[in-house]
């Protein structure tokens, strides 16, 4: 299989999949979603693969969220803008894009190589384990744009730092360092920006020496006590809400505010 957007490095048991497109970010277009979905896929169904590394090109952005200009900018029609097959799911390209991430079977690890933004930070967080170069930074940008927190961060985010957290960084949209990542639970470790791909390739050795059976039933047994079918729900729930703040003015707003560089005027309607 051909990837556009997706480079995919195989070694004795370990794949690192690399989001390649840091002249933008890594941002998340409707090309490299279809890109890293068709990976996570293919990966998934190699049975000599045991383990996955998720990172993004460059040592800027681990990925910058949702590519906005993609399509129409000022945010018009989402649905129309979807592809044929997606029109009638409860969600789009980003939910596909999330649950195919999810439905791994093996263990996938987030090596975060720099900025974390939006969409970037849910993709971060539905991997399994979070390895965080130094100069890494979280947020949750959603807010500032007039926008609905979506692909799976609303269900994501407080099981790992807590309720009150989560509401703090989902309301206000603050940037965090990897310092403070670690401290609240956000990700299990941060390395230098040199020795990050190694850290989470050596992590990712250790667990594919493992038998791979209890290694994937593990996974399988400790999503279905945490989530349930509740992953999916959110991603549902979220999707219908984004559609109502991406068709309303401060939507539009906060999308114009970004294209000028400036702060946003929410109105509230």
């Amino acid at each position: 299989m051909t990837l556009e957007h997706v480079r995919v490095e195989r070694q004795p048991g370990v794949a690192v999949l690399t989001l390649d497109l840091p002249e933008k970010h890594n941002a998340l277009s409707r090309a490299s979603m279809r890109d890293l979905a068709a990976a996570f896929g293919d990966c998934s169904r190699d049975d000599e693969l045991r383990v996955l590394v998720l990172t993004g090109a460059g040592d800027r952005s681990f990925c910058s969220g949702a590519d906005l200009t993609d399509g129409s900018p000022d945010g018009s029609n989402p649905i129309a803008a979807r592809e044929r097959h997606l029109r009638i799911e409860p969600m789009g390209h980003f939910g596909h894009l999330m649950l195919a991430l999810r439905s791994v079977p093996k263990p996938v690890i987030a090596a975060i190589n720099g900025h974390a933004v939006g969409g970037g930070l849910s993709l971060a967080l539905a991997c399994d384990i979070r390895i965080a170069a130094e100069n890494a930074s979280f947020c949750c940008a959603y807010v500032r744009r007039g926008m609905m927190p979506d692909t799976g961060v609303t269900l994501a985010l407080p099981r790992l730092v807590g309720l009150e957290r989560a509401l703090e960084l989902l309301w206000t949209g603050e940037v965090i360092d990897a310092a403070r990542a670690q401290a609240i639970g956000l990700v299990s470790r941060v390395v230098p920006a040199e020795r990050l791909l190694d850290e989470a390739k050596a992590l990712a050795g250790r667990i594919a020496r493992q038998a791979p059976l209890p290694v994937e039933l593990t996974k399988k047994a400790v999503y279905a006590a945490q989530d349930g079918d509740r992953y999916r729900d959110a991603l549902v729930w979220e999707s219908w809400a984004q559609e109502l703040c991406v068709q309303s003015e401060d939507g539009r707003e906060g999308v114009r505010a970004f294209f000028e560089k400036r702060e946003p005027r929410f109105k509230g309607r």
